[in-house]
């Protein structure tokens, strides 16, 4: 499910009810409250960009959430990006953050199945500018997403 058509009163609704369920979810920059006047207080955190239901083995095993940061800063620069699998009971069961690197961007984000793993992948393009996108697959591996593949 794509949010990133979310007005920013739903968004903020999103992300607080999200932060109850995961008490350690960052805000701000990297993590740093900051929040200058008149802007939501993440804007330039990251942010909930999809939320995608998730199932292992065949079976529904909750939800992932992916979280991009509004503004890569300082530019240039990378993205930071999160994901959180939350269980089917609501609790956190997996949670990671990751950059892509200097000078990389995040184009595209998705879940897909990926024949060796028990469940689907997070599936992240980045772009470097100038340059070719690269593809790189996250899987929970225990309480945390895991690098498990980067394709050049």
């Amino acid at each position: 499910m794509d949010l990133s058509d979310l007005e920013p009163s739903s968004l903020q609704l999103l992300d607080n009810a999200l932060r109850t369920l995961d008490p350690k979810r960052s805000v701000g920059h990297r993590g740093q409250d900051v929040e200058p006047a008149g802007q939501p207080e993440f804007w330039s955190g990251r942010i909930p960009h999809a939320a995608w239901p998730y199932h292992r083995n065949g079976r529904p095993a909750g939800w992932v959430v992916y979280d991009q940061e509004v503004l890569p800063l300082p530019h240039p620069g990378t993205s930071v990006f999160g994901l959180t699998h939350f269980g089917a009971e609501g609790v956190v069961a997996a949670r990671g953050v990751f950059d892509t690197g200097y000078r990389r961007y995040v184009r595209d984000a998705r879940l897909r199945p990926v024949p060796q793993f028990a469940g689907p992948v997070a599936v992240v393009e980045t772009n470097r500018f100038p340059g070719r996108p690269d593809w790189r697959y996250y899987t929970p591996v225990g309480d945390r997403f895991e690098l498990v593949r980067h394709v050049r």
